[in-house]
């Protein structure tokens, strides 16, 4: 690969695929599923298509997806444009750990991730 193939934004990069009956989900949802729990990241993407603008997303399963908060859009497009981070996504590498804080801002929990 040379150089410049970074710079190539077209097609899906991931070699996972998921089912046609997709469930989106929450960070909150999983973390109250299990506070520990790691769970894999398969695929990514942004969701164009979401009431709020860009969306990031982490496909975790044949079935179900993950939606992100908005904090991390740019993080993500900087992880799908980075041909080492596909790469390990699509050996089953790279992985995430949901864990929640409390903004006082909004006066409530709210949740991110960690990258492991």
């Amino acid at each position: 690969m040379s150089y410049a193939t970074k710079f190539n934004r077209s097609g899906n990069k991931f070699t996972f695929k998921q089912g046609e009956n997709v469930n989106y989900v929450s960070l909150e949802d999983i973390f109250n599923m299990s506070e520990d729990k790691i769970y894999p990241v398969k695929a990514l993407y942004i969701n164009k298509k979401s009431l709020y603008g860009d969306s990031p997303c982490i496909v975790i399963n044949e079935d179900t997806t993950v939606n992100l908060p908005k904090h991390l859009t740019e993080t993500v497009i900087e992880m799908i444009n980075d041909e080492e981070c596909v790469n390990a996504i699509n050996n089953g590498e790279v992985k995430f750990l949901v864990y929640r804080y409390y903004e006082p801002n909004y006066k409530r929990n709210c949740y991110s991730i960690d990258w492991l």
